[in-house]
């Protein structure tokens, strides 16, 4: 078999990177040639997971060398994401002219056909379905990587859990890794900057429906300039909205683009997002947890929102 290449989604969260990551620690040991591959740049947050410096990541402006690795392929692993689109429009044609066979390995829904497919709806990551691939305890490394995924898709455990993610969870302690250190970096080490950041959201951009058990967050073009939002600035916000007492749901609308706008749903108490976005911001995802994408700015798309939301109860 020739080099194993192995693709997370674009806009990577920490169950992409970090099943990346523990995929291409684990290939390592058993002395297997593997490439991590990256649509986008990996968010500042998870810049301190072991092997970030093997990370090959794809640009769009120079996709020769992209192509030669992936034509050189002897196999090639989408992790994280089961429509090859999932990747970018540019490296996801790059993956259709593949002369290898493609293998996938995730829990989101109704996934495309593969060479083979490791699928479960019911697993909390796929760093989760990762461990349950893995025949011998992993590496530290391998196990800091796939415990960030746990970690960063169930909210520290709070929610999309199994008996089979705690028993994961416990494969992955056996192997030494050194979780303090871990839960450390993701969650309670922050500048001063992000923490009055933070601040901010909170007093004058967190707004609560006056009808409805919904909250939400518009952040315009504007805004993410002036406020200088960088790769993964805004990972978790979206639960904000959803700790208001009573809420049942709350939205992310964020314009990092001009023109588009990337909205997060987040939701509880058997209110599903994942049709509400696939039927109206051409997005999908699991019940509780999606996102989705609106052609316009974040206002236009606040109130395309706020017109429709009243259907998810």
């Amino acid at each position: 078999m020739g080099k194993v290449v192995a693709i997370c989604h674009s806009r990577p969260d920490g169950d992409a990177i970090g099943s990346l990551l523990g995929w291409h620690w684990i290939c390592q040991s058993y002395g297997i040639d593997s490439l991590p591959m990256c649509p986008d740049p990996i968010p500042d947050y998870l810049g301190f997971l072991p092997g970030t410096e093997s990370l090959f990541v794809f640009n769009p402006t120079d996709q020769n060398p992209a192509e030669l690795l992936l034509n050189e392929a002897g196999l090639i692993v989408l992790l994280d994401f089961s429509r090859r689109n999932r990747c970018g429009d540019e490296l996801s044609a790059l993956l259709a002219k593949a002369n290898c066979p493609v293998w996938c390995i995730d829990h989101h829904p109704e996934p495309e056909s593969f060479d083979a497919l490791f699928h479960d709806t019911s697993a909390s990551s796929t760093s989760e379905l990762v461990v349950r691939l893995t025949s011998e305890p992993c590496t530290p490394q391998a196990a800091m990587c796939l415990m960030a995924g746990l970690l960063t898709d169930t909210g520290r455990f709070q929610f999309a859990t199994s008996p089979a993610t705690f028993q994961a969870a416990s494969i992955l302690l056996n192997s030494d890794m050194d979780y303090r250190c871990l839960t450390d970096r993701l969650f309670e080490q922050e500048s001063l900057q992000t923490l009055r950041l933070r601040g901010h959201i909170l007093k004058d951009k967190l707004i609560q429906s006056p009808d409805l058990p919904i909250a939400w967050i518009e952040l315009s073009f504007q805004d993410s300039k002036s406020l200088n939002l960088k790769s993964g600035a805004t990972e978790g916000w979206v639960n904000f909205g959803l700790a208001i007492e009573g809420n049942q749901a709350s939205f992310l609308l964020h314009e990092k683009e001009e023109g588009i706008t990337r909205i997060s749903f987040r939701s509880k108490n058997q209110v599903e997002v994942n049709r509400f976005a696939e039927k109206y911001f051409q997005g999908g995802g699991h019940k509780y947890a999606a996102g989705g994408r609106f052609e316009g700015n974040s206002a236009a798309a606040l109130q395309f929102l706020l017109e429709r939301v009243h259907e998810l109860f």
